[in-house]
């Protein structure tokens, strides 16, 4: 009689007393394969895998002969071996093997015989159908896994058939019913299979019938044994086989106290995966410490067991995780009851979460610092004696320097904008902005953080710059237990926007969000002017270090422009040549043009010269750095210092100022041309006394027509000669 090949594994969940697993065989083809040159299928092989592979074992059931005591029960339908919905009288029940065996595995070997002798294959939620009556099977052997008859059956796992050329449609329509019987059963769809017990292991997909197929096209030949043996040796490598440590062998605790962290194992499979609903016991087996949870714990998803456990006295105690039935079935901890107390936890930002390191912790009793937290945020001080009182306070310096602070003038509009009601700060930012300690959040505030940022001193009675932390302190009147978890929380007072990090974490890039770039003009004989230039967004503040050479240049005046009139302007000469200047107002600003004025006095007109704005801010973006370079202008100048005749500024818009000499009375002509020498205007045709003479163009030619931007020459000639220089009118 032809016959489905349906390996039906059932591995349950429930380790006990036996060592081994004890597998019973339903069906043919495993002891007595049709097909194979010895008649045996593949049940030596097996044996064999499982024998290399370390898996423990032993065949269980009531027919076969040495060195097999168990038998897969000769093979008919599927409705033979059960009595219920479909059975077929239970001729060949399978429970009084189940009882006398109490069998931790099943690998039910069926189904051949069912694809002709049924109307119907699939789906198993249709009565009289082949994976319909799979499905009472298996609803049979869960007795034995849910206490009804038994408790040591363990998992279930379904094999496809493999194909054959004689009715493959209706195989294809079985093993689509047995794949979605499973997926619906481990889904908890199927009561009262319990989610996670089935496992489908795949015969068919990688079976080859040209090559692994008897002369009569439905049994394996001796090809096909060999590889069906292969993928049952790749299912047994998924159930659960090691018992590893999750914790350290050697842990320690305060004696009488619950040990801060459980005990914890993983259960894995030969590839290293956890495996789930594995049942671990822990057990106490030296020492005075007590289990608090009731034994067995249950594997969660990623198979980790946990066992809490309460120290007893002073000494050391052993305890024994065991999960009977793997090939590394036991490990041991050793736990250490201790005089010693511990206080452990972490210090983040209130604003990022990010870990504050360097935080010292300061026992005010002793009235000194015992621990500090590392790069992690993480502090650990475990040498408190049992009984101690204890105030542990958290303590931090401030930044040496407004360039180490966080704190910038986007603070200041944040607290201004609050104060004068524009916005409503959350709580904790209205601590921070508190740097005065009023409990009220004023413009006087906005002062201190807006010259904080800029390294002004800011009065003793402030606080800005300063570390606070949540709960200022931790207090136990008598240690007596392990306390970790003792978490806090980091704020720098007027940090509003978040601004600190770590020392190793990056500024964000913000590239495309903002504009920056600086231009000059001439304003006199020596004197220019430079435009820090910011566009695109909305602008609260700014921030930035102008760094200059003071030997070139001497910073004469620093000043808003006509966009930022309205805001307050904080400057700090901290060394010659480095100034730090900060601006914010409580009301936006937008646009693309200047936001800061310098103007500059050239001293040295030989040296090069250059103008530097670092680490510039806007709001609480970095833009970065930007360099003017002034050494032409510088030379332009020397050269205008021993010349008769120069103009200022040049380049110019609308109007610019010619400045000239005349070393003795005489005619004096001064005209000015174009790039091609025709005459545009005529300024000055007279005589003149001996002096210095300014005399304005204002851009217009003789009709008085507004000439094109572009390049014109100004022509001097006096008793002394002709001198001809160039300017460039701008748009």
């Amino acid at each position: 009689m032809r016959r489905i090949v349906i390996l039906l594994l059932c591995v349950g969940w429930h380790f006990h007393a036996w060592a081994t697993n004890r597998i019973m065989l339903i069906g043919d083809s495993i002891t007595q394969g049709v097909g194979s040159s010895d008649g045996l299928g593949f049940r030596d092989e097996l044996a064999q895998r499982l024998d290399v592979m370390g898996y423990p074992y032993s065949y269980v059931g009531i027919f076969g002969g040495e060195p097999y005591p168990g038998h897969f029960r000769q093979g008919a339908t599927i409705g033979q071996f059960y009595t219920g919905p479909g059975g077929e009288g239970g001729s060949l029940d399978v429970g009084y093997d189940m009882d006398v065996n109490d069998p931790n595995i099943v690998i039910i070997h069926l189904g051949t015989n069912d694809a002709f002798m049924y109307r119907a294959m699939a789906p198993y939620t249709t009565s009289e159908t082949a994976a319909w009556r799979m499905r009472y099977l298996i609803e049979y052997l869960i007795r034995w896994h849910n206490g009804n008859r038994s408790d040591q059956l363990r998992t279930i796992l379904i094999c496809q058939i493999i194909p054959n050329t004689s009715y493959p449609d209706r195989v294809d329509e079985l093993n689509d019913g047995l794949a979605q019987f499973v997926q619906d059963a481990n889904n908890g769809l199927i009561s009262p299979i319990p989610p996670g017990i089935l496992r489908l292991v795949d015969q068919h997909t990688s079976f080859v019938p040209e090559t692994m197929l008897d002369s009569d096209g439905v049994h394996p030949n001796d090809v096909g044994y060999q590889h069906m043996t292969d993928v049952f040796e790749d299912a047994f490598y998924y159930l659960p086989m090691y018992l590893e440590r999750v914790t350290e062998e050697e842990v320690s605790g305060a004696m009488g106290c619950e040990l801060s962290e459980p005990l914890t194992v993983r259960v894995t499979d030969k590839h290293g995966n956890g495996v789930a609903y594995v049942d671990v016991t822990f057990q106490v087996t030296e020492g005075d410490a007590l289990l608090l949870d009731s034994q067995p714990v249950q594997t969660d998803d990623l198979g980790l067991a946990r066992g809490r456990l309460q120290l007893g006295g002073q000494g050391v105690s052993t305890v024994t995780a065991m999960s009977p039935g793997l090939i590394e079935s036991e490990t041991n901890f050793r736990v250490t009851a201790s005089n010693y107390v511990k206080i452990e936890g972490t210090i983040t930002y209130y604003a990022n979460d990010m870990p504050v390191p360097d935080v010292q912790m300061k026992w005010v009793e002793q009235g000194s610092f015992v621990g500090a937290t590392n790069s992690a945020g993480s502090y650990l001080i475990d040498d408190f004696e049992f009984g101690n009182r204890v105030t542990l306070q958290p303590w931090k310096n401030p930044p040496a320097t407004a360039s180490a602070s966080p704190i910038l003038s986007y603070d200041a509009a944040l607290t201004a904008r609050h104060a004068v009601g524009l916005v409503s700060l959350l709580p904790e930012k209205q601590v921070a902005a508190d740097v005065d300690g009023d409990q009220a959040v004023t413009m006087n505030d906005a002062a201190h953080i807006a010259r904080y940022a800029v390294g002004i001193t800011v009065p003793t009675y402030t606080h800005v710059g300063e570390w606070t932390f949540a709960p200022h302190q931790l207090y136990y009147d008598y240690l007596s237990c392990d306390q970790t978890g003792q978490n806090m929380t980091g704020m720098m007072m007027g940090d509003l926007h978040g601004g600190w990090t770590p020392p190793s974490v990056p500024k964000p890039d913000i590239t495309g969000r903002w504009t920056l770039s600086m231009s000059m003009e001439r304003t006199g004989p020596s004197d220019v002017s430079v435009y820090v230039n910011v566009g695109r967004g909305d602008m609260l503040s700014a921030d930035c270090v102008c760094r200059y050479d003071p030997r070139t240049l001497e910073l004469t005046a620093i000043s808003q422009t006509e966009r930022t009139q309205s805001f307050q302007l904080h400057c700090h000469e901290g060394e010659r040549g480095t100034v730090r200047i900060g601006l914010f107002s409580p009301a936006p600003t937008s646009g693309e043009d200047a936001i800061i004025s310098f103007r500059f006095r050239i001293k040295n007109k030989t040296d090069p010269a250059f103008l530097q704005v670092q680490d510039m801010y806007v709001n609480d973006d970095f833009l970065g750095n930007t360099t003017l370079n002034l050494t032409e202008t510088c030379e332009q100048v020397q050269a205008e210092a021993v010349s008769p005749v120069q103009c200022y500024p040049n380049p110019f818009n609308d109007r610019t100022m010619i400045r000239f000499q005349v070393p003795e009375t005489s005619g004096v002509h001064l005209h000015i041309y174009d790039s091609r020498g025709r005459e545009v205007a005529s300024l000055i045709d007279e005589e003149k006394s001996q002096g210095i003479y300014q005399i304005p163009w204002n851009g217009r030619d003789k009709e008085g027509r507004i000439v094109p931007s572009g390049v014109y020459f100004y022509r001097l000639s006096t008793s002394r000669g002709e001198h001809t220089r160039k300017m460039i009118k701008a748009r």
